[in-house]
């Protein structure tokens, strides 16, 4: 069958417009609990409380050294900072609330630039299974207040950056982004791929995104910076990330799992992640995506290969999955019957081992034992190797019907 052909930007407006009132249902349900998870006041300070304290630190002139809250280099203590100063003219109550209108918007972005990055004939039922496939995890996004949402959405502007042949902006965007967390990083992998175009561009721009934000932390903090680089380098680098249920990496697994004449955890992990990473990226080299489409699923598909590697991997890290499962989903009916079957068989088995063996939806019992075993960690691997299948059927595609001699237009 031959690759979609160029297709407009979605809105969301046409997307209700054209659905029936099941898909309508059920995408109004998830609205619903995701608008109601942003607006919710939990006792605790959460994540952006953490954040706060972070950035007060970088306005008093001190340093956070609580190992658990500061465990961010010193570049994103620096871009709190400006939160932290809204937060002391207003209120702590203000910025949660614009924290998670953030979250929501940055979601709704992530969706539909996915969506256009990868040529998608997108429909609101495609959106609200691929919600409904990762809710879990967009819910303790929410709940936590975290910053992975927003991390999504510069990836898949750097993408669309790319996608225009704007390399250079697609590279600082990605360099600043992984200067504060690494996560935005992986997606890299994608862009230097032996056929993508402008690689050098991108690498240089990328390296120089990230001295960029390491030069302005510096310029801020001043004789600061080195105190902060020595704790971050010296306290939470070397052994950050514990057995904890929520750490769903290769580290928190190994560590919950680790017996007598076991190798030592951490190296163990280290080793498994970097072979799954480096597996990935290395199919990709040797098969290279051939059409913007195919790239876009590969910047996924490394994100998710990337983050069990890290130390700690939050299982609310893991709304990365969105864009695959929105290309299972939303091309479901072009696929196909053996990669139809195998790509949804394995979309589903990943959505259930991953966001269904919740604790609210299982009790605490089975989410303790599931969750101790690594069950997000694994559901994420699942979604994985679904977006391996359709990126074999892409391909595919893309030999028969010349995908590669078009290319994106217009902004994600």
């Amino acid at each position: 069958m031959p690759p979609p052909p160029m297709v407009p930007n979605p809105r969301w407006l046409d997307l209700w417009r054209s659905a029936r009132w099941p898909a309508r249902a059920l995408f109004l349900a998830l609205a619903a609990l995701f608008v109601a998870r942003a607006a919710y006041e939990p006792q605790g300070a959460c994540d952006l409380g953490g954040f706060l304290d972070i950035g007060d630190g970088v306005l008093d002139g001190r340093l956070l050294r609580d190992t658990f809250i500061n465990s961010y280099p010193p570049t994103f203590s620096v871009a709190m900072a400006p939160l932290s100063a809204l937060a002391r003219v207003t209120n702590r109550l203000l910025v949660r609330h614009l924290w998670g209108l953030g979250q929501l918007a940055a979601l709704a972005y992530v969706t539909l630039g996915f969506a256009r990055l990868m040529r998608l004939r997108l429909s609101l039922g495609a959106v609200a299974l691929a919600w409904l496939c990762t809710w879990r995890y967009v819910v303790g996004d929410l709940n936590n207040q975290n910053v992975s949402l927003f991390l999504w959405a510069l990836t898949a502007l750097a993408l669309g950056r790319a996608a225009e042949g704007r390399s250079a902006a697609a590279g600082l965007l990605l360099g600043v982004g992984s200067a504060l967390k690494i996560m935005p990083g992986f997606a890299a992998v994608a862009l230097v791929e032996p056929r993508a175009p402008r690689r050098g561009s991108i690498v240089a721009a990328f390296a120089a995104g990230a001295l960029l934000a390491v030069a302005v932390t510096m310029l801020v903090l001043g004789p600061r910076f080195g105190e902060a680089m020595r704790f971050w380098l010296g306290r939470i680098v070397p052994s950050f990330g514990g057995p904890w249920p929520g750490n769903q990496g290769w580290n928190g697994l190994f560590q919950r799992l680790a017996g007598p004449g076991m190798p030592p955890p951490r190296l163990l992990a280290s080793a498994v992640g970097l072979l799954v990473l480096g597996g990935l990226t290395a199919w990709l080299f040797l098969r290279p995506a051939a059409s913007p489409r195919v790239r876009a699923l590969d910047a996924a598909l490394a994100i998710l290969a990337g983050l069990p590697a890290l130390p700690i991997a939050w299982f609310h890290y893991y709304t990365a999955a969105i864009p695959v499962a929105l290309a299972v989903a939303a091309s479901w009916t072009r696929l196909e019957p053996g990669p139809r079957r195998a790509a949804g068989g394995l979309l589903a088995a990943g959505t259930l081992l991953g966001a269904f063996l919740d604790v609210d939806v299982v009790g605490a019992k089975a989410w303790a034992f599931a969750a101790r075993y690594g069950n997000a960690l694994f559901g994420a691997l699942l979604v994985l190797a679904a977006g391996l299948v359709l990126r074999a059927a892409w391909r595919r595609e893309d030999a028969e019907g010349g995908e590669s001699r078009g290319e994106l237009s217009g902004t994600p």
